[in-house]
């Protein structure tokens, strides 16, 4: 149910401009969002993550769990790949169809899990860690974390009858942010 509220919210934001992937096949992002000189890949999880307690004083918990969200090696037959491997190997095959494209890879959490730099700023140390696991792509592009409450707020701000005009607006909102 929450992944339809997923693709609902990118139909209602982005319209037309989502490329039509077929769901049965394995190896695909969740969508890829195309405009002029950009491509937006999008990845989506409801895997549960443990917070922190407010007066824990561990984090060893939250740290396995974001090593299992976002990292995993597929070792187990039922067992899903770290988001942050597929989103490394989403971008190196649209860098294979185009290299001159800016990629913004986007992990969407159900709950909030923090953006890259902050993530990298803890002892969990993210951009170590893409370091070790040889995600070199998203060492170039820094995935965006965002969660669903993010998403909805942004579909309050746009116009479902102006995809260009809601893709624009979207990637301003990246640039700005990442910028600052």
């Amino acid at each position: 149910l929450v992944e339809q509220y997923f693709e609902n919210l990118l139909d209602q934001i982005f319209g037309k401009h989502r490329d039509g992937l077929d769901k049965k096949e394995e190896n695909q992002p969740d969508a890829i969002i195309t405009h002029e000189n950009y491509t937006l890949i999008f990845e989506f999880t409801v895997e549960y993550y443990r917070m922190a307690a407010l007066y824990g004083s561990s984090y060893a918990d939250i740290y396995k769990d974001l090593d299992k969200l976002l990292f995993n090696k597929k070792k187990k037959k039922k067992a899903q790949p770290g988001k942050f491997i597929n989103l490394d190997k989403y971008v190196s095959q649209e860098l294979e169809k185009s290299t001159n494209k800016i990629i913004i890879p986007i992990l969407v959490t159900e709950r909030y899990l923090g953006d890259y730099e902050l993530l990298s700023q803890t002892q969990f140390e993210l951009d170590k860690k893409v370091k070790e696991h040889k995600l070199t792509n998203l060492q170039k592009f820094h995935p965006l974390i965002l969660c669903l409450d993010d998403l909805e707020i942004f579909c309050g701000f746009t116009d479902p009858k102006n995809g260009d005009q809601s893709i624009q607006l979207f990637i301003d909102s990246i640039e700005s942010w990442q910028k600052e």
